[in-house]
């Protein structure tokens, strides 16, 4: 892969962390009636509203083989990919 789509796929990867978060505050904001009192609480942070719990659907996700998680070396975050293996069942 060379630099160029190896920084895209990095982009990607980021982007698809980051829109998985304003989601689920969007949902709850929006319609926080529908998804009830257990759905996530979100805190102030430094780039928006975060809550860690998250990361550990995501890592749930991966488990079942829905997402991939990429912790390269030297980053302090890790990146998570959509795998598509739910339409390959269906």
């Amino acid at each position: 892969m060379t630099r160029r789509k190896t920084n895209h796929a990095d982009q990607l990867a980021r982007e698809f962390a980051r829109a998985s978060k304003k989601a689920m505050f969007l949902l709850k904001q929006e319609a926080g009636q529908f998804v009830g009192p257990d759905f996530y609480e979100f805190v102030p942070y430094n780039y928006g509203p975060f809550n860690s719990s998250i990361y550990d659907d995501l890592n749930t996700l991966a488990a079942a083989g829905l997402v991939t998680v990429n912790q390269s070396q030297g980053r302090s975050w890790a990146m998570y990919t959509i795998t598509g293996a739910h339409f390959r069942g269906s």
